[in-house]
């Protein structure tokens, strides 16, 4: 994904005036087939080349929808309940003070193909790739179609300068953005929602993140800075497009070598607990009453939980084979001392032995 141009277009189609509904012909009868004829072929009964090129031809139709490829790679069908018998709902916050999250939010403005997150959130957005859905009273994410934010309504509420032009000949109205005018200098932090399962019919442990939401300061008339969410989007939905943007991951390495997906598969981010989804529904401030102590122990009580809950699902050595291999190296240890104790005083014996005798010699003699 290229972001050389410097402005954004979303385009919305201004439905026309339903027509008159025209006179339905009378529907014709289905032909008997004959026995021993071929089956006519369905979408059910399509073949695989079939399905790949009717695919092939939305892409080329819409634009907007991902290739065959990007389908196949990332599918956005959700993980059974039934195939989970264990699962953590975690929420944190990724901010730039941390340098981990530095590559979240650089560059400022885009450079190439490269941009930070929330301006290749926002395109995706404006372009009509990815779909935004509006934060709930607890501030956690509802993907519902009742709450899906439209585009224009975003960009009146957070006041994001634009031009609106009605294309000539259509009903069909444009948003015209600047690069200058995205704020994503003023999005200082992210949060994320990550998963925790256990698959028990896979034996597999997995973390993953499953949405995310842009979090920006504002200023009131007061002159006071608060922080507010914006929007929540999927992760899965963004999944595609994070492969195809190249960000800078370390300040020694300046190479683009990493991606996006890279960057979240391989949990380089770090970021502090504030929520964990629990029967009272509370916060882990309101945990805490807002004590920095006890909410510094709460979050780490909350990630031993999930490595402890991990290490118990693996197989642990028999204590009984534990035991008898220490009793072993110390029975080892305890012979090599012996052995070791009982020739340094086979060494120190003839001296002894010399010394003493030279001492009767000599009391003879006189």
């Amino acid at each position: 994904m290229a972001f050389a141009s410097t402005s954004v277009t979303w385009a919305q189609t201004v439905r026309p005036t339903a027509p008159a509904k025209a006179t339905a012909a009378p529907a014709k009868p289905a032909a008997t087939p004959t026995r021993g004829a071929a089956a006519p072929t369905t979408a059910a009964t399509s073949s695989a080349r079939e399905r790949l090129d009717a695919a092939a031809a939305a892409q080329k139709t819409d634009p907007k929808q991902l290739s065959v490829r990007a389908q196949s790679k990332f599918g956005s069908e959700p993980v059974s309940v039934n195939q989970t018998v264990w699962s953590r709902e975690i929420y944190r916050e990724l901010s730039d003070t941390k340098e981990e999250n530095m590559p979240l939010f650089s560059p400022s403005t885009p450079i190439g193909d490269r941009a930070n997150l929330f301006t290749l959130i926002f395109r995706l957005l404006a372009e009509g790739k990815i779909t935004a859905y509006e934060i709930d009273v607890d501030g956690r994410e509802i993907f519902t179609d009742d709450h899906k934010i439209n585009f224009k309504d975003l960009l009146e509420l957070y006041e994001i300068i634009n031009e609106e032009e009605v294309v000539r000949g259509s009903k069909t109205v444009t948003y015209k953005i600047e690069n200058s005018d995205i704020p994503s200098k003023s999005v200082k932090s992210f949060y994320i929602k990550e998963v925790y399962r256990f698959d028990q019919r896979s034996s597999q442990f997995t973390s993953s993140i499953y949405c995310i939401c842009p979090l920006i300061i504002r200023q009131d008339d007061f002159g006071m800075s608060t922080r507010v969410a914006m929007f929540w989007v999927k992760y899965e939905d963004l999944a595609p497009f994070l492969t195809q943007t190249p960000i800078l991951s370390s300040n020694t390495n300046n190479t683009l070598r990493l991606t996006y997906a890279d960057y979240f598969t391989m949990k380089q981010y770090k970021g502090d607990i504030f929520y964990a989804t629990n029967l009272a529904n509370k916060s882990l401030a309101q945990i805490a009453n807002n004590d920095s102590t006890k909410l510094r122990k709460e979050r780490e009580k909350i990630e031993q939980q999930i490595d402890t809950f991990e290490a118990s699902l693996w197989v642990k050595p028999d204590t009984t084979l534990v035991v008898d291999k220490s009793k072993k190296a110390k029975a080892k240890t305890a012979r090599a001392e012996s052995k070791s104790t009982t020739t340094k005083s086979k060494a120190k014996a003839p001296a002894t032995k010399t010394s003493s005798s030279r001492t009767v010699r000599a009391s003879v003699r006189k």
